[in-house]
């Protein structure tokens, strides 16, 4: 037994629609539904990438990183299932993926490396299990700060939507560098690897 991609409900054939939801390709019309489809796609076809998401949004598991949310890991999936998603475009959603905003506050935690100082202890890390790491600050007295809306980010797997990521706040370009290359970096070996960004770490 298995769930409709959009409404939830029990089907008996994976990936199918409840009755009610008519058939899926028509029934998925707005926004919010390609949404909600990708959101429920993704938890079961790539279920190691959405547990590290949610986990990595969520400040209560103290495994945030980067831009988070002051909720456990059910109550954000919840809200990303019942928020109301509009697609639009930004410069930092890479090519052939597509960006949804909803106004789901929450705290954003990105800064600049030019912006931290040369002793900030960094580490090179894969946190939502993508095969690409990211440049993260720990130890430093850094605050996140409120902001409004959710962006949500999906892009094609085997032919059909996956998200990709969710985070408070507008998106950068994502790290482009394998996880072979993982552990604690100083500030100059993080430069040179062309990091720009840096996810605060709990």
């Amino acid at each position: 037994m298995d769930e409709c991609l959009l409404c939830g409900s029990p089907v008996v054939a994976m990936y199918g629609q409840c009755p009610a939801c008519k058939e899926h390709a028509d029934a998925v019309t707005t926004s919010s539904d390609r949404v909600k489809a990708a959101v429920r796609r993704t938890r079961h076809t790539l279920p190691e990438h959405w547990a590290g998401l949610l986990l990595s949004r969520s400040a209560k598991t103290r495994k945030g990183v980067g831009s988070t949310y002051d909720a456990d890991i059910s109550s954000i999936e919840e809200m990303l299932l019942g928020a109301s998603w509009e697609e639009i475009s930004h410069g930092a959603v890479m090519p052939g993926c597509t960006a949804f905003v909803a106004a789901l506050p929450g705290m954003a935690g990105v800064v600049r490396l030019a912006d931290l100082p040369p002793e900030a202890k960094l580490s090179l890390e894969d946190s939502h299990s993508t095969g690409k790491v990211e440049c993260v600050v720990r130890g430093l007295a850094l605050e996140r700060w409120e902001v409004p809306q959710t962006w949500l980010i999906v892009g094609q797997e085997d032919g059909v939507e996956v998200v990709y990521t969710f985070h408070p706040g507008e998106p950068v370009r994502p790290s482009e560098i394998g996880n072979s290359i993982s552990g604690d970096v100083t500030h100059n070996e993080a430069k040179k690897l062309g990091f720009i960004w840096v996810k605060v770490g709990d």
